[in-house]
């Protein structure tokens, strides 16, 4: 029975029958075909370490560490094509986020988190899949989000172990350790900076790697000198001491926006009219209808085709699989595009209701490591391996979307059972149109004032939320919303004046200020509250014979809402 606990760096605090659960898989998305795979840490082993050396802290009375290694894998004959063809597929289970959505066991594996089934959790540290984190760091960011939010519905702490990447791979401590970081910070938890400890030792060696995972664990909680503790290497204990310190004195400061280049980074265009084109007919129609609903609502205007300005098309979008159906895919060629979007392919309607939600991480076909490119982080590892990204070639995750819809409305399925059974519901293409929008210029389409939460409402905020959390690491999203005044007001006459509204979506945790200024300028700035800051405020400004460029950009103690800028764009008429 747990008396009391207490995470407080720097000091002992005396308690009794601790529970620790580590939540990790012992394989990896990479195994088995990628060149930079990342071999996982055994959870297992981390957790006899770390129950060593509590148990021999006289202060924690009895102890236990247990481990949930949620790596698995299912066959599920999948339905595919116009005629629900069917493909013998085996599912797998590799990252935070699918352990969160898995189906099977999912009731149980939630009232776990919670602290609600036969142990209730002191403590549960966060460990995903290394090459997930470091390439796709997006669906860490989202898994742990979606985790932490069950854990504190019950008493336990929850705590991200920050893994360090394989050596000879093109990956660095330092990436890791920056990506625990910024999702932690957003969230307000904890994190446990291994990789930081990892780079910092000289002369290590990989058999003290367990030790060195342990001990970090250990001495972020408590930060105490063990004592009797079997594997004693006092030199080593020194230096994990000394890293684990400097890692949490530092306190280094990155920068607002998360700058590396993942499937999911987000383009920052603030340009008022949007040209896009599609790959294929049928679900890409589907798609382009709703981008034109979102863009509308969003103030800035879609069409069709080439921009006559850049003589180009700002985004293309497709299909991203290659199984089927690869004449539709996207388009990667940047002399004619600025951007691609990938975006996956459902299922027949046979089958979709489970094999969607299942289908997040990897799939491949049974008896063989043949792998079907259909999820995800299948296509966003596609697009790593062949190059892509830096091309600007993105994914669009519609499976885990589709799961956080099914989580707010089970009847909200991505296809039809019966009648059409091939292409998405329009609820499905409306949260992806709306993950597109933001993915492409960072801002919140829907309108912050509408007094109706209803079910179009909630997909443009999932698809904003995922693309938030996917391409900054923010666990928690702003809704930092601009207006002009009028969609088609693209350019003002002398004198004309011009009135714009300005508000956040969710609120802060501290004050925001929003710095205004016209072609540079400084002209006034707008303060928001906790308590006004889904009160629009309006600034006005008159043309003075010339184009104008308004932008903004946000002050604040809360990380989430710091240093967010916007700009629009209005041209001199006569």
């Amino acid at each position: 029975m747990k008396i009391l606990l207490f995470f407080i760096l720097f000091t002992g605090v005396v308690f009794a029958d601790t529970n620790i659960l580590i939540i990790a898989s012992g394989r990896s998305f990479s195994e088995g075909r990628l060149a930079n795979h990342q071999d996982p840490l055994n959870p297992q082993k981390i957790a006899d370490e770390l129950q060593k050396i509590l148990s021999m802290d006289r202060r924690l009375g009895k102890v236990k560490v247990s481990v949930d290694d949620y790596y698995t894998k299912k066959h599920i004959d999948t339905n595919i094509g116009g005629n629900g063809q069917v493909w013998r597929l085996e599912y797998h289970r590799y990252s935070l986020a699918q352990y969160y959505f898995w189906p099977e066991g999912r009731k149980a594996r939630l009232k776990n988190l919670q602290g609600k089934l036969k142990v209730k959790w002191d403590v549960i540290i966060l460990i995903d899949d290394p090459y997930l984190t470091a390439n796709m760091p997006g669906i860490h960011a989202e898994g742990v989000k979606l985790l932490t939010q069950e854990i504190r519905k019950g008493d336990a702490k929850p705590f991200i172990f920050s893994q360090w990447p394989r050596a000879g791979t093109n990956k660095k401590a330092a990436e890791l350790h920056e990506i625990s970081y910024r999702v932690s910070r957003g969230l307000g938890i904890r994190f446990i900076p291994a990789a930081y400890v990892w780079e910092s030792l000289k002369n290590k060696v990989e058999a003290d790697k367990y030790f060195i995972a342990a001990n970090s664990i250990y001495r972020t909680l408590f930060y105490k000198n063990t004592t009797g503790y079997e594997y004693k290497n006092l030199a080593l204990d020194r230096q994990i001491k000394s890293a684990l310190k400097e890692s949490f004195s530092k306190k280094k400061k990155y920068g607002p926006i998360y700058t590396s280049e993942t499937p999911f980074t987000m383009k920052k265009v603030t340009r008022r009219q949007i040209w896009g084109n599609h790959s294929g007919t049928s679900t890409e129609n589907g798609l382009t209808k709703q981008l034109y609903s979102v863009f509308a609502q969003g103030s800035v205007l879609f069409k069709r085709g080439k921009n006559p300005t850049t003589k180009k098309t700002d985004f293309n979008y497709g299909r991203a699989n290659s199984n089927f159906e690869a004449n539709k895919r996207y388009r990667v060629d940047p002399k004619n595009y600025d951007r691609s979007y990938g975006f996956v392919m459902q299922d027949n309607g046979r089958s979709a209701y489970n094999t969607m939600l299942y289908g997040i991480d990897k799939r491949t076909f049974l008896r063989g490591n043949n792998i079907d490119d259909g999820t995800d982080m299948g296509i966003a590892s596609d697009m790593i391996e062949l190059k892509e990204v830096e091309k600007d070639i993105r994914t669009i995750p519609g499976r885990l979307i589709n799961a956080k819809i099914m989580d707010y409305d089970p009847k909200l399925t991505p296809v039809n059972a019966k009648g059409d059974t091939w292409h998405q519901r329009g609820h499905l293409l409306l949260a992806q149109a709306s993950f597109v929008y933001t993915l492409l210029n960072g801002r919140y389409a829907l309108d912050v004032n509408k007094t109706s939460e209803g079910q179009n409402s909630m997909m443009m905020k999932i698809g904003y939320d995922t693309a938030w959390t996917m391409s900054t690491l923010q666990a928690r999203s702003p809704g930092f919303t601009v207006r002009p005044s009028y969609i088609n007001l693209l350019s003002l006459k002398t004198g004309q004046q011009e009135s714009m509204s300005i508000c956040f979506a969710n609120k802060p945790k501290s004050t925001v200020k929003v710095q205004v200024s016209v072609n540079g300028a400084k002209a006034v700035d707008l303060t928001f509250t906790e308590a006004n800051y889904k009160t629009a405020q309006t600034f006005k400004f008159k043309n003075a014979g010339k184009a104008q460029s308004v932008t903004f950009k946000t002050l604040s103690r809360d990380p989430v809402y710091h240093n967010l800028t916007d700009r629009w764009d209005y041209g001199s008429g006569k």
